[in-house]
């Protein structure tokens, strides 16, 4: 009998690369449990907003940030680069990893959800926000090998 490892995709947006860094712990815990981890970075390269985001810091923090707020404010979406990962492939779990904006949403992951990518998946990811993350349990149909992350 051969046994399959389980397929976990780790798609997410970040500018700070704090969003990376939860990523990063999350496929190295998945990882050293016997999954095999894939990791995809969503760009987002909408021309109204892309050159703002192109650096860290901003360069005019209080203004590029005003000038986000209607648009995050009536949930718009935007122009992205979706990763090949996340547009083939099959996944026993996919895990989205996002900065929130304004207690929303990012504009750059709700641009995927909304995405064709995002609609030819047979099942979507639920999508929970938090401020501090504790604990993360993974299931998937793999429940054997995919534990809880403390």
């Amino acid at each position: 009998m051969t046994v399959t490892r389980p397929q976990v995709l780790l798609l997410y947006y970040t500018y700070t690369q704090q969003t990376l860094m939860v990523i990063e712990a999350m496929a190295g815990v998945l990882r050293e449990r016997g999954c095999e981890v894939r990791q995809a970075r969503i760009e987002f390269t909408d021309p109204r907003y892309a050159d703002r985001f192109s650096r860290f810091p901003l360069r005019h923090a209080l203004l590029d940030i005003l000038g986000m707020l209607p648009a995050q404010l009536r949930r718009a979406t935007g122009e992205i680069r979706i990763p090949e990962e996340a547009r083939e492939g099959e996944y026993d779990l996919v895990c989205i990893g996002s900065p929130t904006w304004w207690l929303t949403t990012c504009m750059p992951i709700r641009s995927f959800m909304k995405s064709d990518a995002a609609a030819r998946r047979q099942t979507l990811p639920r999508r929970a926000t938090c401020r501090t993350v504790r604990s993360i349990t993974f299931t998937s149909t793999h429940s054997d090998q995919l534990a809880t992350y403390r």
